[in-house]
């Protein structure tokens, strides 16, 4: 549903999203990849000095590398840009959207409606203080970073086929309830909006001007201030009963993630060890765990 809304409102950008998807799943599995080959090229520069061949690919391997890392430090300004000028054109379609909702019913009755209230609400991102408008690039950057992953596990599966198999496999299954985590998070937000919107109607009433004269006559901030708080916190108090336990399951799988990595952390040390592969292997496949 967000990458639709983003095509809607942005078709150029989408497909400069689509790009940026590329860049940033590859580009840092190309920058490990490359300071692999510079890591496996220093031993022969170092004993055959840089005048020769092993010396000659040691640079060009540098420059390389260099190359990679310069254009992978210009994801972030890149997605900065990107966000703002996406988030702009979402937000200005989702006005757009709201307000033909909200002005089409012919009488106002529809706008006393609490259940319908609360949904426009959490259209706009009120209830829990969240821009929707920035959903699709938070979309676009996960793919980005789950095709880093998928890169990763190619790789490491050059080495040994069920490695990278296994640990793709391994991420599918603890992925399950830190996605459960947040269609909590979601569906609670969602339960509790009367509560959150007098929460906020609560604290709006601190600078808003149809309570400004009364708030500063009675000396009433502290009141609104409490009353929010405490409207705020029995809102999400069953979020969190619901956080506390994912919690042990959430440290379980990166219990399970952690010796994952360090039994094939192992293997590799060994294989080094034995010979059967060589530095610049060792160099490459090592940092494509955290990956």
């Amino acid at each position: 549903g967000a990458l639709r809304l983003m095509w809607r409102a942005a078709p150029g950008l989408s497909l400069l999203a689509v790009a940026f998807v590329l860049a940033e799943g590859a580009l840092p599995v190309l920058v490990l990849i490359a300071m692999g080959r510079v890591t496996g090229a220093i031993p022969g520069a170092v004993v055959f000095g840089l005048g020769s061949s092993h010396g000659h690919a040691l640079i060009g391997d540098l420059a390389l590398a260099g190359g990679i890392y310069a254009l992978s430090l210009m994801r972030g300004p890149f997605e900065d840009g990107l966000a703002s000028a996406v988030g702009a054109r979402v937000e200005a379609l989702m006005q757009t959207m709201l307000a033909g909702a909200a002005c089409a019913p012919v009488g106002i009755e529809p706008l006393e409606d609490q259940e319908l209230l609360e949904r426009l609400a959490s259209a706009q991102g009120q209830l829990l203080n969240a821009r929707p408008a920035d959903a699709p690039m938070q979309v676009v950057s996960l793919t980005g970073d789950r095709l880093t992953g998928i890169l990763a596990c190619v790789v490491l599966a050059t080495w040994r086929w069920w490695v990278g198999l296994g640990l793709l496999a391994l991420w599918l299954l603890v992925r399950r309830p830190l996605a459960e985590l947040i269609r909590a998070r979601t569906t609670r937000a969602r339960s509790a909006g009367p509560q959150l919107r007098r929460s906020w109607y609560m604290l709006g009433l601190a600078w808003r001007p149809y309570a400004g004269k009364e708030m500063r006559v009675f000396g009433l901030p502290d009141w609104a201030a409490e009353r929010h708080r405490e409207e705020w916190v029995e809102a999400m108090e069953p979020s969190w009963r619901q956080w506390r336990a994912l919690d042990l399951r959430v440290w379980a799988c990166g219990a399970v993630v952690l010796l994952a990595y360090g039994g094939i952390a192992a293997m590799l040390g060994v294989a080094a060890d034995h010979r059967s592969i060589g530095l610049r292997e060792l160099a490459t496949l090592l940092p494509m765990l955290p990956a």
